[in-house]
């Protein structure tokens, strides 16, 4: 299993008028591979840059962020985007935002392991007579946060390459073998955010 995603679940909430926002924030996004980094400036825009000196992270490093005031949804893990020796910035819409930071950090984190496969012609077949969306197969060792296969089937992972980032909308989960060693998700990409 070489690539790792981060599974994120769906906030609850409204926005001044009483629509319903659409703000993920992280459910299981793998361990801390190094201590925090402060972060000391923030410029809003569509994509959100931070200040973060001597962060030393490549493209498409996932960096949990934490402790940003006035963005919807975090603490949440991003791809990183662009970095340069003293900045980088991440997918995270802000523009009009008034940003706050007081104790602000960006962490490393592993991310999740899992085997990303699109399903053959056949499978869709298959599938696609009860789901007309699946398009991937997503393959994860057992974690207790996915036993219950109706609340994965809520969830949406992300799974980030270099500077592209790819959204799955996850269907519910099946317990390979009842063994408790594999789970099996079937999904449909880039249909939504989520």
């Amino acid at each position: 299993m070489r690539r790792r995603i981060v599974l994120q679940s769906r906030l609850a909430g409204q926005d001044t008028s009483g629509q319903r926002l659409l703000v993920w924030t992280d459910y299981l996004a793998g361990l801390a591979m190094a201590t925090a980094k402060t972060v000391t400036g923030a410029t809003p825009g569509t994509t959100t840059l931070l200040q973060c000196p001597a962060h030393g992270w490549r493209e498409g490093q996932l960096v949990r962020l934490d402790g940003i005031t006035g963005a919807p949804g975090l603490p949440c893990t991003f791809g990183v985007l662009a970095p340069s020796v003293n900045a980088f910035s991440v997918r995270l819409n802000t523009a009009g935002m008034p940003l706050t930071l007081a104790t602000s950090t960006a962490t490393p984190v592993s991310g999740v392991p899992v085997e990303i496969e699109p399903m053959t012609g056949r499978e869709l077949l298959a599938d696609q007579s009860i789901n007309a969306e699946l398009t991937h197969r997503l393959t994860l060792r057992h974690h207790v946060l996915l036993i219950d296969p109706i609340k994965v089937a809520t969830l949406r992972a992300m799974h980030v390459h270099g500077a592209v980032t790819r959204i799955f909308n996850l269907s519910p989960a099946v317990n390979m073998e009842s063994m408790n060693r594999w789970v099996t998700v079937l999904a449909s990409e880039g249909l939504t955010q989520g």
